[in-house]
């Protein structure tokens, strides 16, 4: 996003409101508060390219001359970027003698609001991602596909959301399950347990909501895509995502 567009959005928001920051498939509540803006006065680049097989794409203050020598496609940027922090920036610039060198401003942020509008349209791309792209069970199907002789179709379900194999989340008073925390026979996968240990507290819909992002420890994929088969993966990055969480 441009300043421009940044201001063209902002113009009707109210000036004495609070600018809040929320990360990709965050909810409303995890939201933090902008607490400075930094205006460089050098132009930065951008690096995209891959390492050890994995894509990458990073900003940096300044041209690094190594560029070519290191083989990686980039871009430098024409102009300074805008940096919005939640907290004290220590350093902004590299320099030739030792690497780093203090920020060349720092200036407090102007408070205004979030806008409503990019508010609600993030809400609904999550909502329509979980939901649209995972196939959802009710309690009477994950039943019949574990035991089809069963005489309460609805027990299997609700046994092992008790014991916190599973979870569910619920739409238009319907409680569903998600097919990918099964395996062929019907059975929870054994890791969904860790994995809602792990994520303890987590509300169900962001639960699926991080099943349904894509992960950099997972190469890219998508924590439900990888769970049948290498659970043990998805586990230690549910584990990376709660450290970063609090780290972060």
């Amino acid at each position: 996003m441009k300043v421009r567009e940044l201001l063209e959005r902002l113009s009707e928001a109210d000036p004495e409101s609070v600018v809040l920051f929320l990360e990709a498939w965050s909810w409303i509540d995890e939201a933090d508060e902008i607490a400075t803006v930094t205006v460089p006065t050098e132009a930065w680049t951008f690096e995209e390219s891959s390492e050890s097989g994995h894509e990458y794409s990073v900003f940096y203050p300044g041209n690094d001359r190594d560029i070519e020598e290191r083989s990686r496609q980039y871009i430098a940027a024409a102009r300074a970027p805008t940096i919005f922090s939640e907290g004290f920036v220590a350093s902004l610039s590299f320099s030739d003698s030792d690497g780093l060198s203090e920020f060349d401003a720092l200036v407090d942020a102007s408070p205004v609001a979030l806008l409503e509008p990019s508010r609600a349209e993030m809400e609904k791309q999550a909502v329509d991602a979980v939901l649209n792209n995972t196939k959802w069970l009710t309690a009477e199907i994950v039943g019949k596909r574990q035991n089809p002789d069963a005489s309460n179709m609805h027990n299997a379900a609700h046994r092992w959301k008790k014991a916190g194999k599973i979870f569910s989340i619920e739409r238009a008073g319907q409680t569903l399950y998600p097919l990918y925390a099964f395996d062929e026979l019907g059975n929870p996968i054994p890791e969904v347990a860790e994995i809602l240990k792990i994520f303890k507290g987590y509300r169900p819909f962001r639960i699926a909501s991080w099943f349904e992002s894509t992960n950099t420890m997972l190469h890219g994929k998508r924590p439900r895509e990888v769970l049948g088969s290498d659970p043990a993966a998805v586990v230690e990055a549910a584990k990376d995502h709660v450290v970063g969480a609090v780290h972060g």
